[in-house]
């Protein structure tokens, strides 16, 4: 059908009109990826001075001195001081007791994506993991994780492309989080960036590989350095941790002597 040109360019001109509302909103997003870069930026000047390694040299002249790929056993995960307990308990185990003491949350989560970086002084690598918030078990008063869908897991280790070489950084006994992995972490908060410190002695793997489901203990080889634990299913694990929280409750803990050390 033949349209004349006025009702064309009526209709030019209402679709114009319509777009004018949303110019403003797409002028906004180069302030808003600012925003997400400087909150990066401070993240990342926080985060790389949490994990100091003790090896000798930096990881650039390593790079410098050899040929191919790079693989380093880093040491930047500290064994801290535990707590201890002013009666040690039968039940819930021992070693989940001393995690809930001196971790500030305890949370089931479901690792999404880490991103790597090098460290301050260049020594190792760690990495930034965004984990899917599955349950909350033990909160931070002062900054509840509760009502989150993510936070940022701060663990030694990981994985970086330097000149074209790729440096893989691993912390023995701490594999690896894997993407789609559930996980119990006993996590330390860190206040500057609202994101928490995933340790080597209080990380356990709820998504367990054939070999460690078929054990009658598999958090047996856990590599926390107190004591294995005996739950026999993650479902177990989750239920003895609940109740070590249980038994460390109240104002202040009543039933953990904190001791000082690194935390």
């Amino acid at each position: 059908m033949y349209k004349r040109p006025g009702s064309i360019f009526s209709g030019l001109l209402a679709v114009a009109l319509a777009i004018l509302p949303c110019v403003p909103a797409l002028a906004q997003q180069p302030g808003a990826e600012n925003d997400l870069k400087s909150q990066a930026d401070k993240n990342e000047k926080v985060h790389n001075r949490v994990f100091q390694s003790f090896t000798i040299g930096t990881i650039p002249d390593l790079l410098a001195k050899t040929t191919g790929d790079l693989t380093l056993a880093d040491t930047s995960d500290r064994v801290e001081l535990a707590a201890r307990f002013i009666d040690t308990p039968d039940y819930p185990p021992v070693s989940l007791v001393d995690g809930a003491c001196i971790s500030d949350a305890v949370v089931v989560v479901t690792a999404v994506a880490g991103v790597s970086h090098l460290n301050a002084d260049k020594t190792a690598i760690y990495s930034d993991w965004t984990m899917h918030v599955e349950e909350v078990l033990q909160d931070v008063p002062k900054a509840p994780i509760g009502g989150k869908e993510e936070i940022t897991a701060v663990r030694p280790g990981g994985k970086l492309v330097i000149g074209g070489r790729t440096v893989y950084d691993q912390v023995p006994g701490f594999p690896e989080f894997r993407p789609g992995n559930k996980y119990l972490l006993f996590l330390t908060q860190i206040p500057e960036t609202g994101a928490f410190k995933a340790r080597t002695q209080r990380t356990y793997n709820l998504t367990l590989d054939p070999a460690a489901a078929s054990k009658e203990h598999p958090f047996a080889d856990t590599p926390s350095l107190a004591l294995p634990v005996p739950s026999s299913s993650p479902e177990e694990l989750i239920s003895d941790t609940r109740a070590a929280i249980q038994y460390t409750a109240g104002a202040g803990k009543p039933n953990c002597l904190k001791l000082r050390g690194e935390q």
